[in-house]
């Protein structure tokens, strides 16, 4: 049996700003235009459930890179690289929840972003994907307080359903934007 390690993170760099625009349905045809000019084909807005999730942002920025080395060194290092295009929720904090906890929390946003890819590309198990984000938060922000409410957030079993229920449209679309190098990810637990 191979030996699982808990996935703590020990040191964060990010790399790029992140610069988002929200996305709207009546806007949203402009904003495919406008990328597609570059070569870059955004998906309809059926794929990505655009009326339905109001809470869509786009990655603007050309690269954001974050890196990331584990408490144990078995775990190694993972590399998350996300293009310009990348369709993210970020930290999909219902508005009735916002003044508990901010969605467009810039400190944040590394760890929303690094949990996204998790859940669409189930590059990790749901529990590590989970621990990394909290982790993520304490590194960038310091607050463990804000880091335990989307940890709860996310360990929750709305979370546990949107981690086996990802749309697999907006799945294989994130998995075009973003890349990840962590050759020892099946053995975090």
């Amino acid at each position: 049996m191979i030996k699982k390690y808990r996935a703590e993170v020990a040191t964060m760099v990010v790399e790029g700003n992140m610069d988002f625009r929200w996305l709207y349905p009546d806007t949203y045809q402009a904003t495919m235009d406008e990328l597609g000019a570059e070569g870059i084909l955004l998906p309809s807005s059926k794929a990505i459930e655009l009326e339905v999730e109001r809470d869509l942002r786009l990655l603007l920025s050309p690269l954001v890179r974050i890196t990331l080395t584990f408490t144990a060194p078995e775990l190694g290092t993972a590399v998350y690289s996300f293009k310009r295009g990348y369709i993210s929720d970020l930290g999909s904090v219902p508005a009735g929840l916002r003044g508990l906890s901010d969605n467009d929390s810039r400190e944040a946003m590394p760890g929303f972003l690094v949990h996204d890819a998790n859940f669409d590309g189930h590059f990790c198990a749901f529990a590590p994907a989970d621990r990394i984000l909290r982790d993520m938060i304490v590194r960038r922000k310091g607050s463990k307080w804000e880091a335990f409410k989307y940890f709860i957030g996310t360990m929750s079993p709305v979370g546990w359903w949107l981690y086996n229920h990802r749309k697999p449209s907006r799945a294989s679309w994130a998995l075009r934007q973003v890349s990840v190098d962590w050759p020892a990810a099946s053995l975090a637990k």
